[in-house]
């Protein structure tokens, strides 16, 4: 019985002092320019929560990078918390997407007003569970998307979008949704987005298409699409 008592204090305490670290962890991170998403309502844990936790359990699932100052190493220890999303806005990318792709639950991210260079894009070729990219507004160093077959939904937005970005979408097997906003496109370039076979949902906005390209969905397996915006052609 003794030896059940003590086992069960240790468990306790490991669960409180993780959770302080965590306390402590995002205070610093907060000052660093990473906010996170987090619940925290004593009110509402059970007792056997309580009792594991103390009066505040951080279930943090999301951080947000904005003008952050924060080193590859900061990111590394990212991994004590059970994050879902990550947020990345007018912050510098270069060596964080390494740590970044070894986050255990990681399945969405999102990049915007920085820039991304192709060797770091490629570290995320390690992040399995991906599903949802979202770039907007970054400047690209010849990315190839075709590197993350594992991913679900793009969501891409700005100049720095292309017909040649496209292209390498065609080695994404998983793709289900595609959404593209400002981008400078062309038909010929949309028109090969009807070969994705997994590809159930497109949404295209504001890109300089005339609608040349829509007669090449006709048989795909897009079931929805919807192009706002587009410069119609006169008959």
């Amino acid at each position: 019985m003794l030896l059940i008592i003590t086992a069960l204090v240790g468990i306790v305490l490991a669960a409180r002092q993780r959770t302080e670290s965590q306390r402590w962890a995002m205070l610093e991170y907060q000052r660093k320019g990473v906010k996170f998403e987090t619940a925290s309502a004593s009110d509402r844990q059970s007792y056997f929560n309580r009792l594991l936790y103390g009066d505040h359990r951080y279930d943090t699932t999301s951080a947000y990078f904005f003008e952050a100052k924060v080193t590859p190493r900061d990111v590394e220890l990212l991994r004590q918390f059970d994050l879902d999303v990550v947020t990345i806005t007018a912050t510098p990318t270069r060596g964080l997407l390494a740590p970044l792709a070894k986050l255990p639950r990681l399945h969405m991210l999102s990049i915007a007003d920085t820039q991304l260079a192709a060797a770091d894009f490629r570290e995320l070729q390690a992040c399995a569970g991906l599903r949802i990219l979202i770039l907007r507004n970054v400047e690209l160093d010849s990315i190839d998307l075709g590197a993350l077959p594992q991913l679900e939904t793009l969501m891409l937005t700005g100049n720095e979008i292309n017909d040649e970005l496209l292209h390498s979408m065609a080695r994404l097997p998983n793709l289900e949704s595609l959404y593209l906003r400002e981008a400078q496109v062309t038909d010929v370039g949309v028109a090969q987005l009807a070969e994705l076979q997994s590809l159930n949902k497109l949404e295209i906005e504001s890109t300089p298409i005339t609608g040349d390209c829509l007669q090449s969905f006709a048989n795909s397996n897009v079931r929805e699409l919807s192009i706002r915006d587009m410069k119609l052609m006169a008959a």
